[in-house]
Parts: C-alpha cells; sequence; structure tokens
C-alpha cells in the first residue's frame, strides 16, 4: 500500500473541511427556513404575525383564527374620516366618539367579507352611481393612505379574491345599507377614479341601519363635497378642488388679528441703518441690504 505524503494528506483534510463546512452551510438555511415557516403558520392562527395575542375567549368571540387579521388591518390603518350621510346632509362622527371605532370595525368586517366574494360579484360603477349613493343612508369612510388589495387578500388567506382581481388598490369606501341582513359596499381608488361595488349577505347591516337612524334624527347637516358646489370643474381661469374634499357649511368665527409696528418704528423704517428688523423684513423680499441702503440713502 502506497504511503499518503504529508502534503497530500493536508489536501484531502482540507477537502473534506470544506465539504462539511458546505453542508452546514446548506443544513442552516434549510433549518432557518422550517423554523421561518413553522412560525408563520402558528402566526397565522394565533394573531402573533400579525403583533396580537389575541386569547381564546376573544378567538371565540371573532369567529375563530381567520378573522385576526381584520383586526390588524383595523389597529394599522385607522380611518381618518367617517361620515354619516343621509337625504338631507350628512354628519361627520369625531374620533374620539365611541361610534368612530364601532363603525370603523364595522366596515372592516364587510371589507373583509367582499374579498370572499367571485369577480362575478363584483362590477365598476360610474362616478355618477358613486356620487348618488352619497346622498342617501349610508357611511362614507376614508383611509389616509392607499390599501392594496392584493396584499390583504393574501393577508386574509383568500385565494382568487373577485376585488382583487379587478381593483388594486382602494382609498375610500362606501357602506349602504339594502335591507334586512343585506349591504352594498362601494370601493373608490381615489388615484386612478376607479370605482366598483358588491351587494352581500352581512350581519353588519342592521347596526349599519341603526347608527343611521340615529344620527339622521339629530338633522346635524354640516357638511357637502366640492362637487355637490360643482368646484371640481374645470373652468377657464380657475382652479379645481378635488371631488371629495369636504366642506364645513358652518359659520366659523375667529378672533380678530391686528397687526402693529413696533414703538421703536412707528415714524417709519430706517432702511439706512443696520437693525435685525430692518434686515429680516429686507431678507424675507429677497433683496440684498447693501442695494436697499444705497437706493433709500439720498
Amino acid at each position: 500500500m502506497k504511503k499518503i505524503s504529508r502534503i497530500q494528506k493536508s489536501k484531502v483534510i482540507e477537502r473534506v473541511k470544506t465539504i462539511v463546512i458546505v453542508l452546514l452551510f446548506f443544513s442552516c438555511l434549510f433549518l432557518s427556513y422550517q423554523i421561518f415557516q413553522t412560525y408563520r403558520e402558528q402566526a397565522a392562527g394565533d394573531g402573533l404575525w400579525c403583533g396580537i395575542n389575541l386569547s381564546d375567549e376573544s378567538i371565540g368571540k371573532e369567529g375563530g383564527a381567520h378573522k385576526n387579521t381584520t383586526t390588524l388591518f383595523n389597529n394599522l390603518s385607522e380611518h381618518s374620516l367617517i361620515l354619516v350621510n343621509g337625504v338631507g346632509g350628512r354628519t361627520a362622527i369625531q374620533t374620539l366618539d365611541k361610534d368612530f371605532k364601532v363603525l370603523s370595525n364595522i366596515s372592516n368586517s364587510i371589507v373583509y367579507d367582499s374579498y370572499s366574494l367571485g369577480s362575478d360579484k363584483i362590477s365598476l360603477v360610474s362616478e355618477d352611481e358613486w356620487r348618488t349613493a352619497l346622498k342617501v343612508n349610508s357611511v362614507y369612510m376614508s383611509y389616509p393612505a392607499n390599501r392594496s388589495t392584493w396584499y390583504e387578500s393574501e393577508s386574509y388567506r383568500i385565494k382568487n379574491s373577485g376585488l382583487s382581481n379587478i381593483l388594486k388598490n382602494y382609498s375610500e369606501t362606501l357602506v349602504v345599507p339594502t335591507g334586512e341582513g343585506t349591504a352594498t359596499i362601494f370601493f373608490r381608488d381615489k388615484d386612478s377614479g376607479k370605482i366598483v361595488k358588491a351587494k352581500l349577505d352581512t350581519e353588519e347591516a342592521q347596526r349599519v341601519s341603526n347608527i343611521l337612524n340615529e344620527y339622521n334624527a339629530q338633522n346635524e347637516k354640516k357638511y357637502i363635497f366640492a362637487f355637490e358646489l360643482s368646484l371640481d370643474e374645470q373652468a377657464s381661469g380657475k382652479a379645481s378642488l378635488d371631488s371629495m374634499l369636504l366642506i364645513n357649511t358652518e359659520k366659523l368665527e375667529a378672533s380678530d388679528i391686528v397687526a402693529d409696528v413696533p414703538k421703536a418704528y412707528k415714524m417709519g423704517l430706517n432702511f439706512t441703518k443696520t437693525t435685525e428688523l430692518a434686515t429680516e423684513l429686507i431678507n424675507i423680499f429677497g433683496y440684498n441690504p447693501n442695494t436697499v441702503r444705497q437706493y433709500v440713502s439720498s
């Protein structure tokens, strides 16, 4: 048997070390992937992936772990505006009002149910239909930013959602109760102007109707949209406003603002003398102090 030299032996050992290191590297990658998958599957059920730790009692009340993501989106993106619409006008629900959170949760629940509908249940609508729905008993809600339907459907683990197939983003919703146990929800993408609607059976429809009746009975109709005054139309030499800009119709009062000149300059400002006030006034209008003094010195 031929004796292996020291150099050859070292090469064999280095080669074995290299193979072992490569195997360990890929084993670490594989195990990391398995741990990540296990954690994500567990978290999706427990709500931990969403940063929400729900007790068994709360899961039972929500109807199961599949409802946890509804809570997630409610917490991540609070509505920036909620309006109760009626035939006579509309009322804004203040953020600190108890009904603000209630309506926000109801809206998110209806949105969640909408993702389960097929494409045949989702239809494109015109701007006119959207505007008409804003004048009947309904609840309008806007978000501070666009929401991705693809991302939400993936988070809800709903495949082939008709809503995400037709609409990519939305920033406004409108819920219109249409009868006992039914409601129509509109989704509007403010950037593209694309609007879709879906009619669905939901237990939340009656809750929406009850809140609408409560607020419409108060007759506090304070707001209108810019499109209702045709302020969104392009006119020659005039600026147009966003059609969904909310305008307060109440007369607002403010304290009188009085401007006065400091006592030291009651007789006029001396621009030939370098003072803090004179220099600041000159700089506001972008003039060179030296040039100003040259023209006013005489």
